[in-house]
């Protein structure tokens, strides 16, 4: 069970770092600019493996879940079903992410109102 649990926080870390805290992509134009110099212009190119949260996830997990069973197939069923959950996941933190934004900004816009009416 806690197997099942780590491989989750590790979805979850994967795809926080990869889709939505902009490392990568920062990452990404740092390494394009070292390989072809300031003359070439950046046209979104990226990191195979580092920029696909599904392929990252199912390599991680393949490798820790065969490192923590020893078990081949059961390694392989559990990367391929957080891989295909990583993109539901991915989306369940950008829903909490803007609903973090809205309640803040709804908090902020609520002091500010009766902070002027003094």
């Amino acid at each position: 069970m806690f197997a099942v649990a780590k491989s989750l926080y590790i979805t979850i870390s994967i795809v926080y770092i990869l889709d939505l805290s902009g490392v990568v992509a920062n990452l990404n134009k740092l390494a394009f600019r070292y390989l072809y110099g300031a003359k070439v212009p950046y046209n979104g190119w990226q990191i195979p493996l580092f920029s696909c949260s599904k392929c990252m996830t199912f390599w991680v997990v393949l490798i820790y879940s065969f490192c923590e069973l020893g078990d081949l197939l059961i390694a392989l069923f559990r990367a391929s079903l957080f891989s295909y959950l990583s993109e539901y996941i991915g989306d369940t933190l950008k829903f909490a992410k803007d609903m973090w934004h809205y309640t803040l900004d709804k908090i902020m816009k609520k002091t500010s109102h009766n902070n002027g009416e003094n």
